[in-house]
């Protein structure tokens, strides 16, 4: 440990620029010392013996299991987790949750809807509480122990951990948001056909909206979205090929036409075009063996991905507000059956599944081997650590290593208190002496302690597990919309402030419905993209300038991607968790309001297309079918059809024939002025305030002085 304070020669594609390679050592900038900022507080003892922090997995399975059926049944689950009761009818006189009520009414609208890859959603709120095994742990933590434990126990569910304060306010289903940042040049995977792929409106997000810094790993570049033809971007709605079953003879266009495979519609697509549309449809993730996931021989299972999606915010290198984990596809410790079979005693289950989940963590630490590579050993963030060495094979890997760095945390920074009432912040006591009083401090709200300063190390977490990072600054998430500019994908009121505007910015949002993933990337003619914002910060440290934004969705592309959206019936047991939603009304979007003429002609009949889109997206078409609706996929159809019709995606405005002018300034650069000829430019900020995990403003460059982990604050 003594030669990482030696100066040495750093080889890394962090750097802005060349001098990254000269003499730079390790250290702790800007370190600042103070008097310890005390919140030490009574620990609790029983019998004189300090009570052990940690989660109880016996009684955290033991309550999952119990509630299986609100988990199988469905493709993607958000988690909720909170130490107060969500579903209590004070929920909105409680201090700190009078948004719940209203973030509620969202996902109760939210859960209706599946769109072209089949994802049936729901939201499971799991309480922290001595039931759930949860009451000995920090509640910041706590919600990473339960993601850790449903990966696990559920291999074929995407599962997202979101924060009660952060809800979607767009369209997208996991798989989308999965691909909309898949590689372009990666290899293909087995089983893929890119000949049969139809075209898409939303590109990855490398080349629309590139993600934040995540290592070697992904090999993504931080930056905006940027101007890219939609007829190029035919990656993201199709995993593999699916033949559709026949409908049967209803009368109604979304229930007659096989959009891909009738005779040709307006505009005529061409031969191959058409081949293309009879082959092609987004797949819905499905998992053998639980409701409304049908696997044939003429259905092929899509290929699974090992991924995880992180965002970032504009203060923070990445935040924890959301964290998606793709399904991890590993064996499951339980069969379905076993779950759903009423004369199973679920503490037998609990233990099996407990005993399954500890021999699983074990298998995947004694992965650790001596790493070839020092330099990525050492940005990884991971030396001085358990996890250095470790490989992921799966999914669940990923999880239980934010699990292990958080029972690591919570025996060093969190013992149980003796009052059963959790401070806001760590204790002082694991701290070493020479480091209680250091500024910026290791112990406060989001510092290394704390579940989302893990997550800038566990998004470079080495193995076979790809981690993409959004950003989230008015891309992905952002803490508010701006006046005059489109809503984000994700709207998330952490900070006061912001959560108290929360529910009146939500009911009026609600006047104009919802709107697809892609409108939050390029915007529409009556909102611009909220990424053209001055204050739009893809990297903390770094402000974009571009003078050629890619052109908004046009009236007849929001019309076609809202008919990929179909509003299913209430069925089944109401989802618990939203027990307190406010009684909201939803309208229509601004696109149905003043239809526009849209017509196409199928075998000799003109149909109004808008008027097509709205009854599949307001549910009528589903309400009024005389097709079965579990062998009749409209979303899926209609995308088929939609996506291969090449001139409705082509840029409204050409891209300039010539390469793209891209300025980049120095640390501290100032603005180009506006007559400079540029098309995008990128201004460096030399110091940045934050309150994250990197614990100081940014690396000093005057000493070349770098952070332990060489922070990507400064290096992204």
């Amino acid at each position: 440990m003594e030669a990482l304070g030696l100066y040495k020669d750093i080889s890394t594609e962090y750097g802005l620029n060349q001098s990254v390679h000269h003499q730079w050592r390790f250290g702790d900038p800007h370190k600042k010392s103070g008097e310890p900022d005390r919140h030490d507080y009574e620990i609790k003892v029983v019998d004189g013996v300090e009570v052990e922090p940690g989660p109880v997995w016996h009684s955290l399975y033991r309550w999952i299991v119990s509630q299986a059926d609100d988990f199988l049944a469905f493709q993607t689950v958000y988690l909720i987790t909170d130490n107060r009761d969500l579903l209590a009818e004070t929920v909105s006189s409680t201090a700190g949750l009078g948004h719940w009520p209203m973030v509620a009414a969202w996902w109760k609208e939210r859960i209706r809807y599946v769109g072209p890859y089949g994802e049936r959603t729901t939201v499971v709120f799991v309480p922290i509480s001595a039931d759930t095994g949860l009451d000995k742990v920090h509640p910041t933590w706590a919600g990473t122990y339960i993601l850790d434990a449903c990966v696990f126990l559920f291999p074929d569910i995407n599962f997202a951990l979101i924060d009660s304060d952060c809800v979607p306010v767009t369209l997208f289903e996991i798989q989308e948001l999965w691909l909309s940042c898949a590689e372009p040049d990666a290899p293909k995977e087995e089983g893929r056909q890119p000949e049969a792929i139809p075209s898409s409106p939303i590109a990855p997000a490398q080349k629309r909206a590139r993600s934040v810094d995540t290592g070697q790993a992904t090999q993504q570049q931080p930056g905006p979205p940027i101007k890219l033809p939609k007829s190029r971007s035919v990656e993201n709605l199709v995993a593999s090929v699916v033949q559709s079953p026949p409908p049967a003879h209803t009368g109604s266009f979304e229930d007659e036409v096989d959009f891909g495979g009738s005779e040709p519609s307006s505009p005529h697509p061409t031969e191959r075009e058409e081949e293309k549309s009879r082959n092609s449809t987004p797949t819905a993730q499905s998992c053998p063996g639980s409701t409304d996931r049908r696997a044939t021989a003429e259905t092929p299972k899509p290929v699974a991905h090992k991924g995880v999606i992180l965002v970032s915010e504009a203060f923070t290198e990445i935040n924890a507000g959301l964290v998606i984990v793709l399904a991890s596809g590993h064996r499951a410790p339980i069969q379905e059956s076993e779950l759903v079979d009423p004369e199973r005693d679920p503490d037998e289950l609990a233990a099996i599944a407990s005993t399954a989940y500890l021999g699983h963590v074990e298998s995947y630490l004694s992965t650790t081997q001596p790493p070839c590579d020092t330099e990525t050993a050492v940005s990884s963030g991971l030396l001085g650590s358990p996890l250095l060495g470790t490989a992921t094979r799966c999914a669940a890997d990923w999880c239980h290593a934010w699990s292990i760095l958080g029972q690591w945390s919570g025996l060093v920074t969190f013992p149980v208190p003796a009052t059963g009432q959790w401070p806001r912040h760590g204790h002082l006591r694991g701290i070493l002496d020479g480091f209680q009083g250091r500024q910026p401090n290791f112990h406060k709200w989001a510092r290394p302690a704390y579940e989302q300063g893990a997550l800038p190390t566990l998004s470079l977490l080495p193995g076979e597990v790809a981690i993409k990072v959004l950003p989230g600054d008015k891309i992905y998430q952002a803490m508010e919309i701006e006046p005059d500019f489109m809503r984000p994908a994700i709207l998330h009121g952490f900070g006061t402030r912001a959560k108290q505007r929360l529910p009146s910015r939500l009911e009026e949002l609600a006047h104009f419905g919802w709107v697809p993933l892609a409108a939050a990337l390029f915007g529409t003619a009556e909102w611009q993209q909220q990424w053209l914002h001055h204050n739009f910060l893809p990297v903390i440290g770094l402000r974009v300038h571009a003078k050629f934004p890619p052109s908004p969705l046009s009236y007849q592309q929001q019309v076609a991607l809202l008919g990929l959206w179909e509003r299913r019936p209430a069925s089944g047991t109401p989802c618990r968790a939203l027990a307190q939603a406010a009684e909201l009304v939803f309208g229509l979007p601004t696109v149905f309001r003043a239809p526009e003429e849209w017509t196409a002609e199928v075998k000799g009949e003109v149909f109004d297309l808008v008027q097509c889109s709205q009854r599949i997206y307001t549910g009528d078409a589903a309400n009024t079918s005389q097709a079965p609706q579990d062998l009749f996929d409209r979303p899926k159809k209609w995308a088929q059809w939609v996506l291969s019709m090449n001139s409705l995606w082509q840029e409204d405005s050409p891209m300039p024939d010539r390469p793209l002018t891209v300025h980049c300034s120095g640390l501290g650069g100032g603005l180009l002025s506006p007559d400079h000829e540029y098309d995008i430019f990128f201004q460096n900020h030399a110091q940045m305030k934050v309150y994250g995990p990197s614990l100081a403003m940014t690396d000093d460059w005057e000493q070349r002085i770098t952070q332990l982990g060489l922070t990507k604050t400064t290096h992204g």
